[in-house]
């Protein structure tokens, strides 16, 4: 009898504890809502495949990902009351986050996320292409002698076809003419201030002035140009000084060389002087320049007369002299 009383009371309080405890733990428990929403295009038109992440406090810190629907919907059913992000990418438009949002414990979230177009690139290339500058030089090139390296060169006649055989590939052959790297004297051409100066029938240089009026000389071994015709050979260009607004002149190489022999002067072997001057005929309107050379060059000559006269006593060992005196102005 005692033991079924016992047993009846057992049964009795079981359903209460089970009960009791329930309450606790639904007391313990924080209530939870959903958030729910759906991804659209600017244009309303649903975006399924889109991928939408949720980061939060009480989420992962990678957050929870969720791809949407056919109709572009995507939901996070239970989560706790606070703050989240959600953010949304999809193929085709600008990826958009949403932040701080509240979900209270009263009610869900329900959210309208509109992803924007991607804008299309577009960029235009022109290429314009530089033509390349046509080269107005020679093939080689032109070697420049100027006025003071024209006065200061040690030259035997102070003219400027003396001062050309110093020029790599020009050579000077035994009858005067100017060899310009293989090419004769009448195959080329001579031009002063612009001015072709050849003589028109044996095409050899026609002139040839001091070198105190030249301002710079230069000479083309290789002039390939269509504006320098009427030849075949070197190019040799001359530039004479500007007469000055003022009164000045030069002089040159007024000491002559003396001739010696067995340790004695025995007179003079040339003698090469030059005058320069230049001034003002008419003040800023008209000038003028002129210069001089004076050469004088004695050699001797030595042969059966000159010997003849030594033995007989009544000369020297020296011939009569052959003495050339040219004056030159320009």
């Amino acid at each position: 009898m005692l033991g079924r009383q016992h047993a009846a009371r057992t049964q009795t309080f079981l359903p209460v504890i089970a009960l009791s405890a329930f309450a606790t733990t639904a007391w313990t428990l924080p209530p939870t809502q959903d958030l729910r929403g759906e991804v659209v295009g600017v244009n309303g038109a649903p975006i399924a495949g889109a991928v939408c992440t949720l980061r939060g406090q009480s989420l992962p810190a990678q957050g929870i990902p969720v791809v949407t629907g056919e109709r572009g919907e995507f939901g996070y059913p239970g989560l706790l009351p606070g703050k989240y992000d959600l953010a949304c990418v999809a193929m085709g438009h600008l990826p958009v986050e949403e932040r701080d949002l509240e979900v209270t414990p009263a009610a869900g979230l329900l959210l309208r996320v509109v992803l924007p177009n991607a804008e299309k690139l577009k960029q235009t290339v022109e290429v314009h292409e530089a033509v390349p500058a046509i080269p107005q030089d020679s093939g080689a090139p032109a070697a420049r002698l100027s006025s003071p390296q024209l006065i200061a060169l040690p030259l035997m006649e102070q003219e400027f076809k003396a001062a050309l055989p110093l020029v790599p590939g020009v050579v000077r052959t035994p009858d005067g003419k100017i060899n310009i790297k293989g090419s004769v004297e009448n195959e080329g051409m001579l031009v002063v201030n612009s001015m072709e100066m050849v003589d028109p029938v044996t095409g050899s240089h026609s002139i040839d002035m001091p070198i105190d009026a030249i301002e710079s000389v230069e000479v083309f071994k290789t002039p390939y140009s269509a504006d320098l015709g009427h030849f075949s050979g070197g190019f040799t260009s001359l530039t004479t000084k500007p007469p000055s607004n003022s009164w000045n002149y030069e002089l040159n190489d007024l000491v002559p060389t003396p001739r010696i022999e067995a340790g004695h002067i025995v007179g003079i072997s040339d003698n090469s002087h030059r005058l320069r001057f230049t001034g003002p005929l008419k003040s800023n309107r008209l000038t003028m320049a002129e210069s001089f050379a004076n050469q004088m060059n004695k050699q001797p000559v030595r042969g059966w007369l000159g010997r003849t006269m030594k033995r007989s006593g009544r000369g020297s060992t020296l011939s009569p002299n052959s003495s050339t005196s040219s004056p030159r102005s320009i």
